[in-house]
């Protein structure tokens, strides 16, 4: 690659192809070939491992994300210094992997350490900080500190409304602040914000992977209002994102477990046991079948299954 510019169009060519394994395969080839320059004290190397670090928490592969985002943080602190936005934004990435782990300590005081960082910068990076302000408010989310997880989302919303560049971002965190503004009951400004965010979504020339978490919460606010139809065309669609972009990852999972609740309210208990099996399968993959989240899944199946056959057979 002969600029930034070059390896970054490269990579959103190999994403947008949904080809499967292409993006690691990428990733890992051009890993090997930079590591051979100068020992990997070179800004492409740090580059490639980063983004692998963002493409293995992408598709779930938590422990493989974080080897990877130690790597570039030992290169970054070699090029930049511990004090530098490189830093702090490779501790904002290992501190998202450590959210979806459920490790919610560490992550925070990564979080926390990353903002630090930023706000003592001579020139702060706005979008760079924004994305911090985003993370911690979705790890209060994860605690259920709603109140917390509101006003960082406020203020990752303020600073990305003068950022023109940031539309995609932009939509991802009023996507974010629509979903608790819907689960403290503000019925109409979560819509007002979703309805923002999917127009957002919608005007970009590629395919975002946060537009399935907006459609997701449009699902859920349509299924509360009675339109199961709607709702599931949402979820479908969230779900064909997903995958295509991530393979059958945990957020996949999440779409499926979805699909089949709302496909038993709607007494379609067929495809509810389908969906959810395959829920379980998703997280008996990632986690473990002994894994809450699969056990759960696999006992939801089967009462679908049961109900199934009941209707079956009156």
């Amino acid at each position: 690659m002969k600029t930034d510019e070059d390896f970054y169009a490269l990579l959103d060519e190999i994403y947008a192809s949904g080809e499967e394994g292409a993006v690691e395969a990428f990733l890992t080839e051009m890993a090997e070939e930079t590591a051979k320059r100068d020992g990997g004290a070179n800004a492409e190397h740090m580059l490639c491992m980063s983004e692998l670090g963002c493409y293995y928490r992408g598709v779930s592969r938590y422990e493989d994300s974080l080897r990877a985002f130690r790597k570039a943080e030992a290169l970054i602190a070699k090029m930049f210094g511990e004090d530098s936005a490189n830093y702090a934004s490779n501790l904002t990435n290992m501190a998202g992997a450590y959210r979806m782990m459920g490790d919610t300590d560490r992550a925070l005081k990564m979080f926390l350490r990353s903002i630090r960082i930023y706000d003592a910068l001579p020139e702060r990076n706005d979008y760079l900080y924004a994305g911090a302000l985003n993370h911690i408010a979705l790890l209060h989310r994860s605690t259920g500190e709603n109140e917390k997880a509101v006003e960082y989302l406020a203020k990752t919303v303020d600073i990305l409304e003068g950022l023109a560049e940031r539309k995609e971002e932009l939509a991802t965190a009023c996507a974010n602040l629509a979903a608790l503004r819907a689960e403290d009951g503000e019925t109409d400004a979560a819509a007002s914000l979703l309805d923002r965010a999917i127009g957002l979504f919608r005007s970009l020339p590629h395919e975002s992977a946060h537009f399935a978490a907006a459609l997701n919460s449009r699902a859920a606010m349509l299924a509360a209002a009675g339109e199961n139809e709607e709702a599931m065309a949402h979820l479908r669609d969230a779900a064909e994102k997903t995958r295509a972009m991530f393979g059958e990852n945990a957020d996949y999972g999440v779409c499926c477990r979805n699909m089949a609740r709302l496909a038993a309210r709607m007494r379609d208990y067929d495809a509810a046991t389908r969906f959810m099996r395959a829920a379980a399968d998703v997280f008996g993959g990632i986690f473990g079948e002994a894994h809450d989240a699969a056990r759960d899944a696999l006992r939801e199946a089967d009462e679908f299954a049961r109900a199934a056959a009941d209707a079956r057979n009156r």
